[in-house]
């Protein structure tokens, strides 16, 4: 039978604490982004992407954004993704880029409630 003595249970806790610090330190808090930032991150991403395209493609965006539109997304983002800023679509381009953006960032894991596109008296979209 083994008798644990306890120089023995020192060691073995020591080289427990040794390990557990060494991954823990492998697991720099600072380097990877919070849930708010990584999202904030996706939405500035696809919104280059995709704000460009709805501004040169002929396909179903050939209204464009609205100087509005972009400078009230910018602001959004410039906040860090964080203040309530409504990003109102009133023109069909608008709305489908609102709509691909909405789409892609739940499939990024967000939720609605993070996104900025809302208007104040509701979707009135101009043809």
């Amino acid at each position: 039978m083994w008798k644990i003595t306890g120089l023995a249970l020192a060691v073995f806790a020591g080289a427990l604490t040794a390990g557990q610090a060494k991954a823990a330190g492998n697991q720099n808090p600072a380097a990877s982004p919070s849930w708010s930032e990584k999202k904030c991150q996706l939405f500035t991403q696809y919104s280059s992407q995709y704000a460009g395209q709805a501004q040169d493609s002929g396909a179903k965006n050939t209204a464009g954004l609205s100087k509005d539109f972009l400078k009230s997304q910018d602001e959004f983002i410039a906040s860090g993704c964080v203040a309530r800023i409504h990003v109102c679509p009133t023109t069909p381009a608008e709305l489908d880029y609102a709509n691909r953006i909405s789409l892609l960032m739940m499939n990024e894991g967000a939720t609605g409630s993070f996104l900025p596109f809302l208007c104040d008296d509701g979707v009135k979209t101009r043809s």
